[in-house]
């Protein structure tokens, strides 16, 4: 292989791999760009260049798409030790409602719920996912009248602050 052929691939490597066009390299090389043309039409650059950048996208392609299946199953394994967690403390505020030796207060229904939902959120918030819950609270209570009577019980409560900040401001405003 002598000197020029050697200095043509450096010249080809340029093109294809780093994409500069063949007038830079004309000009930045003191090369004739109509001669430095049809090399490159002559060898195939221009073919060369379209497989290079396919085969670098095929492989951008297959590293995405390893990156997203190793995070799928990370978040899987994640939501399944989550969900144990969950049915444990669904379980237990179960339990201690319908535990009939000890009356909790609406105040410590709204904190159990309260703070299931501040776990919720923040697990989610940890994995980048939207904090709502709605859907799990709703499966929840299709399966479990307790959390039904919780939630409406909850509503009610929050229904009544409301109308005490109304009047408050109200009162305020009067004075």
């Amino acid at each position: 292989m002598n000197k020029s052929q050697s200095q043509f691939d450096q010249y080809e490597q340029y093109y294809i791999e780093e994409n500069i066009p063949l007038k830079i390299i004309a000009d930045e090389f003191d090369l004739n760009y109509q001669s430095l043309m049809q090399h490159s039409i002559r060898r195939k650059w221009g073919e060369k260049k379209r497989k290079y950048y396919e085969d670098v996208r095929i492989n951008e392609q297959k590293i995405q798409l390893l990156k997203s299946n190793k995070r799928a199953k990370e978040l899987e394994l994640k939501n399944i030790r989550r969900s144990e967690g969950w049915e444990k403390f669904r379980r237990i505020i179960a339990q201690m409602m319908t535990d009939n030796s000890k009356k909790y207060s609406p105040s410590d229904i709204r904190a159990l719920i309260s703070s299931y939902k501040m776990c919720c959120d923040g697990q989610r918030l940890e994995d980048g996912q939207p904090t709502t819950v709605i859907r799990e609270i709703t499966e929840l209570s299709a399966r479990n009248p307790v959390f039904e009577a919780i939630l409406e019980n909850e509503d009610i409560l929050v229904e009544k602050e409301r109308q005490v900040e109304k009047l408050k401001k109200e009162l305020a405003s009067k004075k």
